[in-house]
């Protein structure tokens, strides 16, 4: 059985230059899962150095504006850090949110939006 609530749709994986942080197919990210979704991050941070995470946002249905203010305050904790926050792999309508948000000035996104 899993030791942590988040183990069923967040899953993380540990390698030597990176934290690859990937999730459930489908999920929601949103107000209901937000405060596990930034404590996890944020131990990850305390983890290293110099944090390079990766999210792998396969599969993700939606992003809240809760989760894009969280994202964008851990982002600004890793660079502080000397670290990277990657956003790997967002499906259409998750680039749009960022695009329409202007985040994709902001958060380094992978592959990078084409125009």
């Amino acid at each position: 059985m899993p030791g942590n609530p988040s183990d069923l749709w967040m899953r993380i994986d540990d390698q030597p230059d990176r934290t690859v942080v990937r999730f459930s197919p489908g999920i929601f990210l949103s107000e209901v899962n937000s405060d596990v979704f930034s404590s996890r991050l944020e131990s990850l941070i305390d983890q290293r150095e110099k944090p390079y995470i990766v999210l792998d946002l396969t599969g993700v249905a939606l992003l809240s504006s809760v989760i894009l203010g969280k994202l964008t305050k851990l982002n600004e904790r890793i660079v502080e850090a000397g670290g990277r926050l990657t956003i790997a792999n967002p499906g259409p309508s998750i680039l749009q949110v960022f695009r329409v948000t202007r985040l994709d000035t902001i958060l380094e996104i992978s592959p990078p939006p084409s125009d």
